[in-house]
């Protein structure tokens, strides 16, 4: 009989240790059970191991600011603002070079000691000694920085500043309160003339933008400054920047305006450090005076504007009629523009050219082919806005559907005319497609079916809509 007996097999230590050595030695990573303070290095990369330590110290957020003198009066900043942040590179390094120090056996030794009971390398921090003295020379709510004890602080021990204690100590003095109070004054004007002083206007009727900024010799006339009991006082006076205001309001001309408190706020919000908003024009009532053969439709369409408001401006006048030579009321331009105005986005529309222009911060992004009103239903000019939004809109008068309806103007109470794709019967027609680029509607601006469903999602309500002869 054969007998096959079991075989076993076993790699020797030494075997073992030198494959390890190979390894670790051809890897390029660094040893099992190294670490710098809290963070695990074993086993990572050069660059992961950087990567590790700067994300543990040097992207850190905020670090306490503490007034030794004062503990109680403390803030925050950043390590690095102050010239302190871990040297991560040199750091890794250090970390790698653990248990590769040596030649042939020692270099064996010092691997497996490391193998057995892990090691820890030191963390290097280090200091710009010149960004933190920039930093620490400001002055904090009355009190100075001793700008030369407090580097000394840094300088003494930056390592433990930065990685035990996990705080920036400063040494505090008061300051002289004139002393305060004139540096106080001082650091005022720096804001005040540090200050784009400037007020956006913008016309929704015309589409014109103003920018308004003062000359020196005006910004001058703003700024009050004194010496009262040897302290320097500085103030900014309202009154001068009010007449500024309305100097330039008075430039627009008779029949539009801004509102000057409302401007005058704008540009001192400025001064707060504030982000000062777009003031708007608004436009005052006019008057027309009737001429023989004008009728309430014939006057609105050289208005801009629908009949419906020439007799809610002019009482008793949809009773008795319109007369020759008597002067209506017209009510002001932007009346039509009841929603918050959308200023960087504007639809112009050309009811002579058939064709639609879209802007959007002042630049032309689209440009369509249209077709408006017929005669006997013309399309509107004036200054309108996007009012509503419907999917689908249904004309029950024509028995018709009006894909992606966006609500512009009232032609008559309760009947809206807008803008929307090519119509269909309920009957399962589509209407006007061959007819584009010529008047075919009963009033609305129509697109094709494309064009009116991405205007539909980017014409938010309040977007103004001009709609010219």
């Amino acid at each position: 009989m054969l007998l096959i007996g079991m075989l076993s097999f076993s790699i020797p230590p030494i075997l073992l240790t030198l494959g390890s050595y190979v390894y670790f030695h051809t890897s390029n990573l660094i040893l099992p059970g190294v670490n710098a303070g809290e963070v695990e290095l074993g086993g990572q990369t050069l660059a992961e191991a950087e990567q590790l330590i700067e994300g543990k110290w040097n992207l850190i957020d905020d670090i306490p600011v503490i007034d030794l003198g004062d503990p109680s009066r403390n803030w925050v900043g950043k390590a690095a603002s102050f010239g302190l942040s871990v040297d991560a590179a040199s750091t890794a390094l250090l970390a790698y070079q653990q248990g590769r120090e040596g030649q042939g056996f020692e270099s064996i030794r010092n691997m497996l000691s490391v193998l057995r009971s892990g090691r820890s390398v030191e963390t290097i921090v280090s200091l710009d000694a010149v960004m933190a003295k920039s930093l620490v020379e400001e002055a904090q709510d009355g009190r100075a920085i001793d700008v030369l004890a407090s580097l000394d602080l840094l300088i003494n021990d930056p390592k433990a500043i930065l990685l035990e204690h996990r705080m920036i100590p400063l040494v505090m003095v008061p300051i002289p309160a004139e002393r305060y109070q004139t540096q106080a004054a001082v650091a005022r004007l720096e804001t005040l003339i540090e200050t784009d002083a400037s007020l956006h206007v913008y016309d929704p009727v015309s589409d014109e933008h103003f920018l308004w900024s003062p000359s020196e010799s005006e910004f001058e006339t703003w700024i009050d400054i004194q010496l009262v009991d040897n302290i320097i006082q500085v103030t900014l006076l309202q009154d001068p920047v009010g007449d500024y205001v309305e100097g330039l309001n008075a430039t627009l001309g008779a029949q539009r305006g801004i509102d000057v408190d409302n401007g005058l706020a704008e540009i001192l919000k400025q001064f707060l450090g504030e982000q000062g908003e777009t003031v708007l024009v608004s436009y005052h009532p006019s008057s027309y005076v009737v001429r023989p053969g004008d009728n309430l439709v014939s006057i609105s369409f050289e208005i801009g504007m629908p009949y419906w408001k020439l007799n809610e401006a002019n009482a008793d006048l949809a009773r008795r009629g319109l007369v020759v030579g008597e002067e209506l009321i017209v009510p002001p331009k932007d009346d039509m523009l009841a929603l918050p105005i959308v200023v960087e986005k504007r639809i112009v529309i050309s009811i002579r050219e058939q064709r639609m222009w879209v802007y959007e911060a002042g630049e032309l992004i689209h440009e369509y082919v249209i077709s408006t009103g017929i005669p006997n239903s013309p399309t509107l000019p004036g200054i309108f806005q996007i009012s509503s939004h419907e999917e689908n809109a249904y004309a029950s008068i024509w028995d018709l559907y009006m894909p992606h309806f966006m609500g512009i103007y009232d032609a008559v109470p309760g009947l809206t005319n807008g803008i929307h794709g090519l119509p269909l019967l309920s009957s399962g027609r589509r209407l006007w497609a061959d007819v584009l680029g010529n008047p075919a509607s009963y009033g609305c601006i129509i697109l094709d079916l494309e064009a009116a469903e991405h205007l539909f999602y980017w014409a938010e309500e309040g977007v103004v809509v001009e709609i010219r002869e």
